[in-house]
């Protein structure tokens, strides 16, 4: 915030108490960091489409569903270095950082505040979609199943 007054964060979720509680005891905070709470499937949506960034800076994960939702939505990606994360996100797509890292996630945060215009939303949404589809990930599945089961019919 110091370093770019007009940085909002918006947590959108289960909120823990102390989180909220912190963000209650800084000023800075205050102004800063708004806690939306759990939402409809379509807010959460909305909220993705009128953001610059989604934040998914976790120490384990496998691959969060959020993070496709978000690239779906063409928002870029900040993730840390967990899990198939790193798989999927690019220079073009967002912003790997390693996991607990909290100095370098305050760089890519700064970094996509005042790059997410260089990012082309309408890319990220159309590589995620034809990725993500469930024609691609069916067949995909079906794949594997017939690698391993060459009688399996899908």
């Amino acid at each position: 915030v110091k370093t770019n007054p007009f940085l909002r964060l918006k947590l959108v979720g289960a909120s823990l108490e102390y989180v909220i509680s912190r963000i209650k005891s800084s000023s800075i905070l205050t102004e800063s960091v708004s806690c939306i709470g759990e939402v409809s499937y379509q807010a959460v949506k909305d909220t993705m489409q009128t953001s610059n960034a989604l934040i998914m800076f976790s120490k384990f994960e496998s691959l969060p569903c959020v993070i496709i939702e978000a690239l779906c939505c063409g928002l870029p990606v900040i993730t840390s270095n967990v899990g198939g994360c790193a798989e999927i996100i690019n220079h073009e797509n967002g912003i790997i950082v390693e996991s607990e890292n909290v100095d370098s996630l305050a760089v890519a945060i700064l970094d996509i505040s005042k790059n997410h215009l260089n990012y082309n939303k309408e890319n990220i949404a159309y590589n995620a979609q034809n990725l993500f589809n469930y024609d691609t990930v069916s067949q995909q599945v079906c794949t594997v199943y017939n690698t391993i089961k060459p009688d399996f019919i899908c």
